[in-house]
């Protein structure tokens, strides 16, 4: 509720402009709408649910954002399996 107030004003986490902390915490926040139980949470304050949706259209977030947590998950299995492999040889 405490980024959702700051947010609810400027539009921004600090002043009126992009900051490293708005940065930062797209990163979370990105992290937060990709898993169910949290995107709940991200949802139910308004104010941050509009910071989060309009700056994640930024180009630069759009090119930096991390895959799907299905991917990421695929990609750690096909890990676990290498690295098993690798030890039962």
């Amino acid at each position: 509720q405490v980024l959702d107030r700051a947010v609810s004003q400027t539009g921004f986490l600090v002043g009126d402009t992009l900051t490293y902390a708005d940065l930062d915490a797209m990163a979370v926040l990105g992290l937060m709408s990709a898993l169910p139980e949290t995107s709940k949470a991200l949802n139910a304050m308004p104010a941050l649910s509009v910071y989060f949706d309009k700056h994640s259209k930024r180009p630069s977030f759009v090119k930096t954002a991390p895959p799907p947590v299905s991917e990421i998950m695929a990609m750690l299995k096909q890990i676990r399996a290498a690295q098993a492999a690798q030890s039962a040889a």
